[in-house]
């Protein structure tokens, strides 16, 4: 997984300069119009850079996975005023300078730089071929075909790296980000050519473009605070639902952190790791229709009990997926209880590609780790040494193996888990 997802980087990063350079050998620097006329004639190409550099770190999450910033606006108005190369170079500045203020890793950087040199490129390029007269409907409508290029190469590029990531499948990822911000997405591309089309009539008129910015990045900050609420909402009936049971007090806690801890030793980016977090957190949701009596019950289950018990995974599945914005975690939940080797429940759900999803097998090792060094109302807690002697014996059949060496050779070896859990429950000092 780890080796595809570099590969497809590097892919990114060589189509973008591959592209760049195309549009560099049509218009070299030479030819720039403030390239002979010193600094101060520069600023309408560096001014830029800051601008964006400065407006692209003031993104909003639209989902887990889907974020937004204004600066997109500011990307495809550049696309329709400036000169191919000049554009292409202010955007792919200013995002690297963007992520450097941020303190993301190398491999975040030239993947987003990459990422908008192949936009930037191809939408640049798209731009360059328009021989209509500027304000005619063709015009309009050519520099709409700009701002959407630009928008799709967004999403495809961002889709195929989180599905490589999380080992979700490419189209339904895909389908996922349109759903989730096409329309504000699309609002903005139309900002940016609005905005070209004043800077056209009258470059000072671009400054009212600041309005509608700032109260669509307003609107986006108030979608976030009820995705916020959403979520506190879930974690909260994970927590309820932890606590009919004392023995499973925290539970979901302590799985989400393993969770976390296994998908940064896995590697996986800040909000792939946040995806896995959350679902963790919500992974029991479904036992909210168990019957206490069931869960809490000291003998062997009867067969309809068990029956019972296996239906939480859909029932959490069916919850999650009644909201728009948690959709990435919705196959994870409905299949955290499926086995590496395709056995487990639900029986009656097929897998993506016929592969366990990398979040559903980090949340398995999780939540099996947790359950054996748990007491429990039909045992007492097994010490960590035989957990582990189960997860290894089990490794390849029930587990995925890269997931069960990454949490014992890497998280409990260093230990991370028990630094982590020991502010949940006190057991894991020892």
């Amino acid at each position: 997984m780890k080796g595809k997802v570099a590969a497809f980087i590097g892919m990114t990063l060589l189509l973008g300069i591959g592209l760049t350079a195309k549009i560099f050998a049509s218009s070299p620097i030479g030819t720039w119009v403030w390239a002979d006329r010193g600094f101060m004639v520069a600023v309408p190409f560096l001014a830029p850079v800051a601008l964006i550099a400065a407006v692209h770190n003031l993104q909003v999450r639209l989902s887990l996975d889907s974020k937004i910033s204004v600066s997109a606006a500011l990307m495809v108005m550049l696309l329709l005023i400036y000169p191919a190369s000049e554009a292409v170079s202010v955007i792919g500045l200013a995002v690297v300078a963007a992520n450097l203020v941020l303190g993301r890793k190398l491999q975040n950087i030239i993947f987003n730089a990459g990422q908008h040199l192949v936009m930037g490129s191809v939408a640049a390029l798209l731009a360059g071929h328009a021989n209509f007269p500027f304000g005619t409907f063709e015009s309009m409508a050519h520099m709409s075909l700009v701002g959407l290029a630009f928008m799709a190469l967004n999403f495809v590029l961002v889709a195929a790296i989180v599905s490589l990531h999380l080992g979700l499948p490419f189209r339904q990822q895909f389908m996922h980000i349109i759903r989730s911000c096409w329309i504000q997405y699309g609002c903005l591309v139309l900002l940016g050519v609005l905005g070209a089309v004043l800077f056209h009539h009258s470059p000072a008129a671009t400054l009212l473009l600041a309005i509608p910015l700032i109260l669509v990045h307003r609107s986006y900050e108030d979608q976030v605070s009820l995705q916020r609420q959403t979520r506190e909402t879930l974690e909260f009936l994970a927590d309820l639902i932890d606590e009919r049971d004392p023995h499973t007090f925290r539970h979901s806690q302590r799985v989400a952190e393993l969770a976390s801890q296994i998908a940064r030793a896995l590697g996986l980016g800040a909000e792939e790791r946040e995806i896995v977090t959350l679902a963790a957190r919500v992974h029991d949701i479904g036992k909210i229709g168990t019957d206490a009596e069931i869960l809490m019950k000291r003998g062997p289950l009867t067969p309809d009990e068990v029956a019972e018990i296996r239906k939480h995974p859909v029932v959490g599945a069916n919850i999650i997926g009644r909201l728009s914005h948690y959709q990435e975690i919705r196959e994870l939940v409905l299949f955290h209880h499926k086995q590496f080797d395709g056995l487990g429940y639900p029986e009656d759900h097929r897998l993506p590609h016929g592969r366990l999803p990398l979040g559903a097998a980090i949340i398995a090792v999780a939540d099996a780790f947790d359950a054996m060094t748990s007491d429990r109302p039909y045992r007492k807690a097994l010490p960590i040494a035989s957990a582990v002697q189960e997860l290894r014996k089990n490794s390849g059949t029930q587990f995925a193996p890269e997931v069960v060496e990454a949490f014992v050779d890497k998280v409990l070896a260093e230990g991370c888990g028990q630094r982590a859990l020991a502010g949940l429950v006190p057991r894991y000092q020892e």
